[in-house]
């Protein structure tokens, strides 16, 4: 089940809300949580309702304990008069990196940062004001350095990205055998959108910005790490989330975590099947930010294509423009990753867990989100009904907690997609 507070900004509970009329948390794949939830113009409670001023906190109770998996800022309290409600939404603290740019002065503009880990924490750092800002009590973002087991890459003698340490380049954008991958951002550009840059190539961090208290044991892909022990001095006033960092969030458990729909343990309330041609990209362009100088230079654009997509289907292209400066075998990583992802149609499904066992004799307990599965687990479903007859596996990209209003338990939403793994060929330039 889903359990919602109301914070004020230092972390202190001032609602305890007991009868709301439904609510949801959202927690995607590198991306921001969202949550929400709704109470009557009735309940006393709306009044703390505050965009900014107050925080939104969810509790997900399963059988194995209770967790926390939200705490935002509220941003906007929807106020309707017909229904008498108040929808109160809430972002979590990647809205710093949403309302913020990199500026003069931050180490990734004035210098630059590796492609890893401690990479995203420096670009997260930009969010946060300056010494004599805060000396003044400006708020800051709230977020620690958490977890990260992400890997660092260097350029071999051909200039492809590998595994590895190097030093930082003499001239990032001219990088040399040997040397440590890095990148550089420019001022102006959003916090998030060099985050988003980042975590979105094959290989660099995956990222989770995961909620924090004292009370609640942190969920983490490593079980016997020691963050998983709260604090016991607790975590001072005004610190809300963690960014913990991975080579690759998640794990293979599609012969472990089998979800049925329509026969056998059926423990599927339903589940949607949806590849996507509209999504195909198999030709891919990554440019420095203000495009190449002509036809013949290379050095700052990278082409990805997969031969045998084209041949199937004919051109389908991406063309980016990049604000970040970065060097030519990123560039080239970027577009090979857009590539390799989606040059067939992404075969895109959702499942909706039952909230109870399922309604056949015999019927086993359903997987549950955290007690069984996480964001980035790889997972099965299979659907018997009618034509619909399917078994695929799939990356778990975004689960969907909601509490409905007169509904026992919590409706868990799972939004997947298969990894292609297509090959990306840089070879043709005639485009």
């Amino acid at each position: 089940m889903l359990i919602f507070q109301i914070t004020d900004l230092d972390g202190n509970v001032v609602e305890d809300i007991l009868e709301d009329q439904g609510g949801e948390v959202v927690i995607p794949y590198n991306d921001s949580r969202t949550a929400k939830v709704t109470l009557s113009v009735y309940n006393r409670q709306v009044l703390n309702a505050q965009p900014l001023d107050r925080m939104l906190k969810a509790l997900y109770a399963t059988i194995q304990g209770v967790y926390l998996v939200f705490w935002g800022v509220i941003l906007k309290p929807s106020w309707r008069g017909a229904p008498g409600t108040v929808e109160i939404n809430a972002h979590d603290q990647t809205i710093w990196f949403k309302k913020n740019n990199h500026r003069y002065g931050d180490i990734v503009v004035d210098v630059g940062y590796p492609v890893n880990g401690v990479g995203m924490q420096m670009l997260a750092e930009s969010a946060i004001p300056l010494a004599h800002q805060i000396d003044r009590g400006v708020k800051h973002p709230g977020i620690l350095w958490g977890y990260d087991d992400s890997h660092d890459w260097k350029y071999d003698s051909a200039l492809q990205l590998v595994i590895g340490s190097g030093p930082m380049p003499e001239k990032i954008t001219a990088p040399k055998p040997g040397d440590g991958a890095w990148d550089q951002s420019t001022r102006g550009q959003q916090i998030w959108e060099t985050f988003q840059q980042l975590a979105g190539v094959s290989g660099f961090p995956d990222f989770d910005l995961r909620p924090i208290d004292a009370d609640h044991p942190p969920t983490l892909k490593d079980p016997d790490s020691i963050l998983r022990v709260p604090n016991p001095d607790g975590y001072a006033p005004g610190y809300y989330a963690q960014l913990d960092t991975y080579a690759h969030i998640g794990g293979n458990k599609t012969d472990d975590v089998i979800f049925h729909f329509g026969f056998g343990y059926d423990n599927l309330e339903d589940m949607t099947y949806d590849p996507d041609g509209n999504a195909v990209i198999n030709y891919a362009v990554e440019a420095y930010p203000g495009g190449e100088q002509g036809k013949k230079d290379t050095v700052h654009r990278a082409l990805s294509h997969n031969e045998n997509s084209w041949l199937k289907y004919g051109i389908y292209e991406k063309w980016v423009s990049a604000n970040n400066k970065d060097p030519k075998p990123i560039l080239q990583k970027k577009a090979n990753a857009w590539v390799s992802a989606y040059c067939e149609p992404p075969q895109y499904f959702t499942i909706q867990i039952r909230p109870e066992k399922g309604n056949l004799p015999g019927a086993e307990e359903p997987y549950r989100f955290i007690d069984h599965f996480g964001i980035g687990d790889e997972i099965t479903a299979v659907a018997k009904k009618g034509f619909f007859i399917k078994e695929i596996q799939g990356r778990v990209m975004r689960v969907t907690l909601t509490k409905e209003k007169d509904k026992k338990g919590t409706q868990t939403s799972v939004d997947c997609v298969p990894d292609v793994g297509g090959s990306a060929d840089p070879s043709d330039q005639g485009i």
